[in-house]
């Protein structure tokens, strides 16, 4: 008796939740997540916050239960059986959330005063503390202030000299090492002028390269780098979901389309395309009609423009 009552158990705790079961089909059935958002006209995250269970993020019971029944229907599973434990689950998770809820609200009409009153004593006691801060700030600003006034009342006093010592007679020291220098050197004042002028020559010379070398290389750098752009072309005769992405995975454009529109996009990069309804759309690439029936898969076609084979 106990052993058919822990193997039941078993199977209980094993069996998919309906979140689980939702993916399984979805992956079997080789659909990613956009392209059954396409399909159903939803957004993305609806269709993840539905294999996730998190039904407090749908909007609601109604549009919760709206949303579950056609993603139910289109994996073709069975829709009585699925909707059933769907009630269950939705009415078992709602009445824990509305018990929390009502808990909080309990607790903040007990104790509003309690709070205020909690909140003016921090107050109070922030504002006494920085009032005493800056006083001991102020008490330590003057006494910094004296010790400084009374160093360099001493410094001054020790700095006094007797002026006498320095008066000397610069001249003739500055001449006589001038003398000796020119003596050493035996450089006369002719030689002094060639050296000089062969000196400026070499220099305007060289800064003169340098200035003609730096043109050259602002030119080169100023010459505007080529790119060639592609262009693409979207015109539609009905409702169509469509989605462009480039090579960076930077989504362009993830819209629905209606009837009448066009979508012109240029790129230097290729694009990869996903259409919810291709046969409502034309797709033009760098005035290129392009053929879509190679990359249709039902509804649902997916290519890849600009990539140089």
């Amino acid at each position: 008796m106990s052993d058919g009552h822990s193997d039941d158990a078993t199977v209980a705790t094993t069996s998919p939740t309906i979140g689980s079961r939702l993916q399984q089909a979805r992956e079997a059935k080789k659909y990613s997540v956009a392209e059954v958002a396409a399909q159903l006209r939803l957004n993305k995250d609806i269709v993840t916050y539905m294999e996730n269970q998190q039904w407090d993020k749908l909007h609601g019971r109604t549009y919760a239960r709206g949303y579950f029944a056609s993603y139910v229907k289109f994996l073709g599973l069975p829709f009585d059986e699925m909707l059933a434990v769907f009630n269950d689950e939705y009415q078992t998770s709602e009445p824990s959330l509305n018990l929390f809820q009502h808990g909080h609200d309990q607790l903040d009409r007990q104790f509003p005063w309690f709070m205020l009153a909690l909140i003016a004593t921090v107050m109070v006691v922030i504002w006494l503390a920085f009032q005493q801060w800056q006083q001991t700030q102020v008490v330590q600003q003057a006494s910094m202030a004296e010790s400084d006034n009374v160093e360099e009342a001493d410094n001054f006093s020790t700095s006094i000299v007797d002026p006498s010592d320095a008066i000397e007679s610069p001249n003739q020291p500055m001449i006589s090492s001038a003398e000796q220098t020119a003596e050493q050197l035996g450089i006369s004042a002719n030689n002094l002028d060639e050296i000089t002028a062969t000196e400026v020559a070499s220099s305007t010379s060289a800064a003169l390269e340098r200035n003609s070398q730096m043109t050259v290389t602002d030119q080169q750098a100023n010459e505007p780098v080529s790119t060639e752009e592609s262009t693409l072309q979207l015109s539609f005769s009905g409702e169509c979901w469509v989605e462009v992405t480039n090579a960076d995975s930077q989504v362009l454009v993830s819209k629905v389309m209606r009837a009448d529109q066009s979508l012109l996009l240029k790129s230097d990069q290729p694009l990869s395309i996903l259409l919810g309804r291709a046969k409502a759309a034309s797709v033009t690439f760098n005035n290129q009609t392009v053929d879509l029936s190679p990359h249709m898969q039902g509804d649902l076609a997916r290519l890849t423009l600009g990539v140089e084979s």
